[in-house]
């Protein structure tokens, strides 16, 4: 078939839950992927026998009645994914000041805790958390089959607001010591943002057991059953249009399919790329391109020597001082400032065959080989990566004591990475910036100025899995018919 309802670019998770969920509905769906694999940040690689996951570390929404719940079992795969539910006492572990604090499962126990850490300031801590937790509507699924978000709530700083709630400076930074979930910057950062993200993981959190690949081709196997047609190995390189709607996608430069509408699940400046000059404002045009992006990463790929480190089932974030804003520190002379770490997730329950460890990068520090193949960065390159390597390694021999003899093998990227795999503009680990100081003009709407045109992703909704697959949801109750689609989510339940 050449001739389809909906185009979709990027096989990510957006991409592959619009394809699902609109191709159950009956619709004609292609969906199409630059790579020869699917599942963009879903995806793993190996090493040494040790897959380790590109972008989802854990989630929430799998608990029962929950919204990804609710979502795999509309498909009919809930049972196919395993979701590992983290410590409830204890899935976060935030490390500050010599200090350990634990993130619990729950708002009771959760502020409980807090509160312990912290007496003299459990007033403020309860009506922090009693903020936070009205965004538990939006994250719910009655919120999300009726999201109607005020944009003007986007203008509230998280920075500033957290601060005059949480006085105490070391509380300030403890309770938003989860900070590398948003790349948190102090002057844009809005606190919609950050509330939002706090919620979903205090209400449940889960890791995959399995890993995203297993998500992966538990969906494609759904895909190939509801008749999606999937493309790999095929760059979308540009639109074609009929007046002002698009006809069709060409295909690496030739193939062209023909399509009634198009999904683009890409960055919206890659998006830009795809269409002709002539058929968006140059004002449209010149706001998306001149949006800021997200921090990239530097990750650290860690080979355990077997049954040599315990495996634990939570995250932990370490800072070496007591600020866990690290994202606006320029000064790179004693990076990482703080960094994220997890176990990869293993069927033995007592030994971690790998950890990530993950630390912001600004993008400037890789600038000078922006495009090019890996293969032609030079040696420079080599010696930058691996002097970040030592850095890391240096914080983790501190706070994991005697670490670096436990250690088989060391592999690392850096936002690179994410530009050349992920076709991401400056390796953005989360998309676009969002910006309380001008909301409206850094929120880029799924609507666009081509009436057959949607976008989708993490630039379009909050970032991270369950967050993108909020904005999927959405867009497909849209599409589909809101009462309709909704109606047939509730009776899931």
């Amino acid at each position: 078939m050449n001739q389809f309802d909906f185009a979709i670019i990027g096989s990510g998770v957006s991409g592959l839950t619009l394809s699902a969920l609109l191709s159950k509905e009956g619709f004609n769906v292609a969906l199409i992927e630059k790579n020869k694999y699917l599942g963009g940040n879903l995806s793993s690689f190996t090493r040494q026998n040790v897959r380790f996951e590109t972008g989802v570390h854990y989630t929430s929404g799998f608990a029962q009645g929950e919204v990804l719940d609710v979502l795999y079992r509309h498909l009919g795969i809930r049972s196919q994914i395993n979701a590992v539910r983290l410590d409830i006492g204890g899935f976060e572990k935030v490390h500050m000041g010599g200090q350990s604090y634990e993130f619990a499962q729950g708002y009771d126990l959760h502020i409980d805790k807090m509160c312990r850490y912290f007496p003299r300031s459990a007033d403020e801590i309860k009506n922090f958390y009693l903020e936070i937790k009205k965004f538990g509507y939006y994250n719910s699924l009655e919120g999300v089959l009726n999201q109607n978000i005020d944009l003007n709530q986007l203008s509230v700083n998280a920075y500033q607001k957290i601060r005059t709630q949480l006085s105490d400076p070391l509380v300030f930074n403890v309770l938003t010591g989860t900070n590398p979930l948003y790349a948190g910057r102090k002057d844009y950062t809005p606190y919609m943002q950050v509330g939002h993200i706090l919620d979903t993981y205090i209400r449940d959190s889960w890791r995959l057991q399995d890993g995203g690949e297993n998500l992966v081709d538990t969906l494609k196997e759904l895909l190939k059953k509801q008749g999606v047609s999937i493309l790999t190995g095929e760059a979308a390189s540009g639109m074609t249009f009929d007046g002002d709607s698009i006809s069709g996608i060409k295909l690496n430069g030739s193939n062209e399919i023909k399509c009634k509408h198009v999904i683009s699940t890409l960055h919206p400046q890659k998006t830009l790329e795809l269409i002709p000059s002539d058929k968006l404002r140059k004002s449209y045009r010149s706001r998306i391109e001149s949006l800021p992006n997200s921090l990239g990463m530097f990750n650290l790929f860690l080979v355990m020597k077997p049954e040599s480190f315990p495996y634990f089932n939570h995250n932990q974030y370490h800072y070496s001082t007591q600020d866990s804003w690290i994202a606006d520190i320029k000064d790179t002379t004693q990076w990482p400032y703080g960094y994220f770490v997890y176990s990869q997730a293993s069927k033995d329950s007592r030994y971690s065959s790998g950890l990530v460890a993950m630390s912001t990068m600004n993008f400037e520090e890789v600038a000078k080989w922006s495009g090019l193949p890996v293969e032609r960065r030079g040696q420079e390159y080599l010696d930058f990566k691996a002097k970040k390597t030592e850095q890391m390694l240096n914080a983790l021999e501190r706070d994991y004591p005697h670490i670096k003899s436990k250690i088989q093998s060391v592999y690392s990227s850096t936002p690179l990475t994410y530009e050349n795999y992920y076709n991401m503009p400056q390796g953005a680990a989360y998309g676009i910036q969002r910006n309380s100081q001008d909301p409206l003009s850094s929120t880029v709407q799924t609507k666009t100025k081509i009436p057959n045109l949607y976008l989708a992703g993490q630039s379009v909704s909050f970032h991270g899995f369950f967050g993108v697959s909020v904005g999927s949801l959405v867009l497909a109750s849209h599409l589909i018919g809101n009462e309709k689609f909704k109606h047939t989510l509730l009776n899931t339940l």
